[in-house]
């Protein structure tokens, strides 16, 4: 049996955060929260601010913001990009990172959207809030319990159909990031207190 994490970003001082996304970005970000294809609809090399509310400098491997969005860099996309089977389950958008100052810190970052999505979450062992709008679909998440028997066995990576804006990693592709020394990601246990929303 496999170990699976909440896939998050960590909250260190020096690492950067992004601030307000581009107008075209922000419109269509729902589409990447929920798993689905951004095609055109993404421009061809968006530009993403560091948060000005946020001093660190250091760009990671995953980075933290507001928006649900998984910004990851070249060297995580590999690894992620061999976890896909074919195009048809994921995307990886070209971002450029921008210093508080406006400079170019980093262009070779990509949003990571993942297409798959595995209905699995244990209700009576999780403690969330459903949501009134959209039953079945998880408004606020406070610790989650995943039922081993309703998830496939290939994907090391999938989004949870009932709240699709979190990405599940697998323990053993935890290990391999791990490994390659993949920073700024933080791994929420299966039954761990957490806050998502």
């Amino acid at each position: 049996m496999h170990d699976y994490f909440i896939l998050d970003t960590t909250n260190e001082p020096e690492h950067c955060s992004i601030g307000p996304l581009p107008d075209q970005l922000a419109k269509q970000k729902w589409r990447i929260v929920k798993g689905q294809p951004m095609g055109e609809h993404h421009p061809a090399r968006a530009r993403l601010d560091m948060d000005k509310r946020y001093p660190g400098l250091v760009v990671p491997d995953l980075i933290s913001n507001t928006f649900h969005l998984y910004i990851i860099s070249h060297r995580l996309r590999l690894l992620l990009l061999a976890e896909l089977k074919d195009q048809a389950e994921g995307e990886f958008l070209p971002v450029s990172i921008y210093n508080h100052k406006g400079r170019v810190a980093e262009e070779d970052y990509s949003i990571a959207n993942i297409f798959r999505a595995v209905e699995c979450v244990d209700r009576s062992r999780s403690e969330f809030t459903e949501s009134a709008i959209k039953p079945g679909q998880i408004s606020i998440l406070n610790r989650l319990q995943l039922d081993p028997e309703r998830i496939p066995p290939e994907p090391r990576l999938f989004r949870l159909k009932e709240k699709p804006a979190l990405l599940i990693i697998r323990g053993d592709l935890r290990a391999r990031l791990e490994e390659a020394g993949i920073t700024g990601a933080n791994y929420v246990g299966m039954g761990d207190k957490c806050m998502f929303v």
